[in-house]
């Protein structure tokens, strides 16, 4: 069985000629349209997944957002998160993102790597 076979959790996204999905089990697939059939996998365990601008993929994972360049496939920042919270979901208009926790608490991220 191999590891880009199992199944996605109802999460994709698509960016800057990529197209990227959050598996069942936490990994996150990132397929380049150009090389679609050999898609990359990122080394973490996400809880969510969203897409920032037209360049970036932001990774919820268990205390902190991975900022993802889509072009350069690099983790250009850590924002890291209260470890006070439990967070399960990020979500971004585009241009900012927010990432909501189990008790409802929503956090708006300070993206300061972009600016």
């Amino acid at each position: 069985k191999q590891w880009y076979q199992r199944r996605v959790r109802g999460k994709l996204c698509a960016a800057a000629g990529h197209v990227i999905a959050l598996c069942d089990n936490g990994a996150v697939l990132i397929w380049d349209r150009a090389y679609h059939h050999i898609p990359q996998q990122l080394d973490v365990i996400a809880l969510d997944i969203a897409i920032l601008g037209s360049r970036y993929l932001l990774i919820l994972v268990s205390e902190s957002v991975l900022l993802w360049s889509l072009s350069d496939s690099v983790c250009v920042d850590e924002i890291e998160l209260s470890k006070h919270r439990t967070y399960f979901q990020i979500v971004s208009d585009g241009d900012r993102a927010l990432v909501i926790s189990a008790s409802s608490d929503i956090v708006p991220l300070k993206l300061t790597a972009l600016h």
